[in-house]
């Protein structure tokens, strides 16, 4: 027993190599196969990071071609479709799963997702597609 009372008793857990992966991790590398806590703080960042760029998109397209308020959502809406869209073939690809049925099947969902609800529901089959294994 050591002489002060108050010291923190000696671990050997700092020699020891703790490989801990948070929630947050990776969430920029499109090939990581995701927990479904991790798919659900892709989803949000993902989500947060389009609604940022239709608001950007929609903006810039009332400022420079001065439309009106209607085709400013319009230009935001296209740009979660095809944002969306291409998130999920992106992942597809680099998770080398691209040609199969099943793969294919969740880019088309979506792509109607996406045209339906925007972001908001396109990104589900998104979150999903993050979770499956990366093909070698």
């Amino acid at each position: 027993m050591s002489d002060n009372p108050y010291k923190a008793p000696e671990s050997n857990l700092s020699s020891q190599a703790i490989e801990v992966r948070g929630t947050f991790d990776s969430l920029f590398d499109l090939g990581y196969k995701r927990s479904v806590r991790q798919a659900i703080a892709f989803y949000f960042t993902y989500f947060i990071a389009f609604l940022c760029l239709g608001f950007l998109v929609g903006f810039i397209s009332a400022s420079v071609f001065g439309v009106d308020q209607l085709t400013e959502l319009i230009v935001g809406a296209v740009s979660a479709v095809i944002g969306c869209t291409g998130l999920a073939i992106a992942i597809c690809i680099k998770k080398s799963i691209f040609m199969s049925a099943k793969s294919i099947a969740f880019v088309f969902l979506t792509l109607v997702a996406s045209i339906l609800l925007g972001a908001l529901l396109g990104l589900v089959p998104v979150s999903y597609l993050t979770t499956l294994d990366k093909k070698i």
